[in-house]
């Protein structure tokens, strides 16, 4: 359904009525994003998978009366055109045709480790081409676009990527000078940073509008890996730098083993585009 919600019904308990009422409600009602195309109950009828727009999965699971958001698998939907390991091995990035970059990492569960996306830090409006990190919590991608733009991790992300994977990131925290999350406008492209005194103003995000509400950064304390909704709006990262310099769409991009001098080429048609640039 387009309302993005997966309705459950039964019959009604008044055996002299044939009518089915609504006794579940899975999802969102409204938003920004499409709907559900699917659904499918367990053998036991205990969970219920969906899947929906750009081939995403949602998995809910009967608790104590209730039906919860799962853990499920996941990951791009098109063609993956490059990948790139953090300089210490704790995760990868990824970035596709599907126009995401993707963060993958181990989550530590029942004493053992399973690799999961735990961030989608860009939402891009073109296909992505490359990536390469640039240290710490910061990578640069290029797309189907003349510019290389450059991204580095919020504090709300480092606190959750500790919990899920096991790691200490006080010292990481601490450090963080973007702010608390990152949003994209309604007609851009760029992630802006969402800082703690954004948060507390309640009615400056009310006042922007339903969609935008919607689509804001919104704090979350994470255990494990988040759901496909977290993904698409909470786990983004601010974009730090925009580098301009080639003529046609970036190709392929490279950084030194300390990040501080990234490398650059773009597709060429003649011998002035032809060239590395060097940052």
């Amino acid at each position: 359904m387009q309302d993005r919600s997966i309705i459950i019904w039964e019959p009604n308990e008044d055996t002299t009525s044939s009518m089915w009422l609504e006794v579940a409600r899975l999802g969102e009602v409204g938003g920004n994003m499409e709907g559900y195309y699917s659904c499918q109950f367990s053998p036991d009828g205990s969970q219920v998978l969906g899947c929906s727009y750009q081939g995403a999965l949602h998995l809910w699971e009967l608790q104590d009366g209730a039906w919860e958001p799962c853990v499920v698998a996941g990951g791009h939907f098109n063609q993956v055109a490059d990948i790139a390991w953090d300089l210490s091995s704790r995760y990868l990035l990824s970035v596709s045709k599907d126009q995401t970059t993707r963060l993958h990492a181990g989550w530590k569960a029942n004493n053992e480790v399973i690799w999961h996306e735990v961030g989608r830090p860009q939402v891009h409006g073109y296909d992505l081409a490359c990536i390469t990190t640039l240290g710490k919590y910061k990578f640069a991608s290029g797309a189907e676009e003349k510019v290389i733009r450059a991204f580095t991790a919020p504090a709300n992300f480092i606190c959750n990527f500790g919990k899920i994977c096991g790691f200490e990131v006080e010292d990481d925290i601490a450090k963080c000078e973007v702010g608390e999350g990152a949003a994209v406008p309604s007609l851009g492209l760029s992630n802006k940073a969402v800082t703690i005194a954004d948060l507390q103003d309640v009615h400056q995000v009310q006042n922007e509008g339903k969609d935008d509400v919607q689509a804001y950064f919104k704090p979350l304390s994470l255990s494990a890996p988040p759901t496909e909704d977290q993904l698409m709006q909470n786990t983004l990262w601010p974009e730090i730098s925009k580098l301009y310099g080639h003529g046609n769409d970036i190709f392929t991009v490279a950084a030194s083993s300390d990040g501080s001098i990234l490398a650059s080429a773009c597709r060429a048609a003649n011998n002035i585009d032809a060239a590395i640039i060097l940052w």
